[in-house]
């Protein structure tokens, strides 16, 4: 499993050139390992003979589930020709009986652009008196590690920007008053000039 794991963290993920450092973002975040479908772990004495890894993948556009099926197809069959003792399944969506998150989250590369982004910065500019610290694609890598409802609208061509107050994440989950009451002040004068 160690060369498995090794492969799929150097495995070259086709994708459209993309500006944000460190995405598309590819992360091994569990294995489970044992003996048979069960993984029977009553002789931890033996060797495993089946290993799960759950890999989680950041998407930039280009990348589809066909795109990153073929890309680890291909590091995996490598794998496998090195050592024939390798066998391995890609499974996707993940099984419900591992109860874990099993949506895909299509990319999303809104241009800056778009009517609905000019409304937020009118808006946010309304309010502040200057201009919003960034638009368009996320400032640092993890910023870009998460997967929301606006890349199912956009995909589907409703503009959908993401914008909301800041605060804490990761654990750590909360919103800042002062940036809840900016957001709505924001968001109101966008609707106002959206909908006119």
């Amino acid at each position: 499993m160690i060369k498995a794991i090794t492969a799929i963290y150097d495995t070259n993920l086709t994708h459209q050139l993309w500006t944000v450092e460190g995405l598309p973002w590819l992360k091994i975040g569990s294995i489970i390992g044992g003996r048979g479908e069960d993984y029977d772990l009553r002789s931890i004495s033996r060797n495993s003979d089946l290993c799960t890894a759950f890999v989680a993948i950041s998407t930039v556009p280009g990348m589809t589930v066909a795109t990153i099926r073929t890309d680890l197809e291909h590091t995996l069959d490598r794998l496998k020709a090195e050592n024939p003792g390798f066998d391995y399944q890609l499974v996707h969506p993940v099984e419900r009986k591992f109860r874990t998150w099993i949506l895909d989250h299509p990319p999303m590369d809104m241009p800056v652009d778009q009517d609905i982004v000019r409304a937020l910065v009118s808006g946010y500019m309304q309010v502040t008196g200057h201009e919003p610290r960034g638009v368009g694609p996320p400032a640092t890598q993890l910023g870009g590690r998460y997967g929301d409802d606006d890349a199912h609208l956009w995909e589907a061509g409703i503009p959908a920007p993401i914008y909301g107050p800041s605060g804490g994440s990761y654990g750590d989950d909360y919103a800042d008053i002062d940036e809840m009451v900016l957001c709505s002040k924001v968001l109101a004068l966008a609707a106002l000039e959206w909908c006119g």
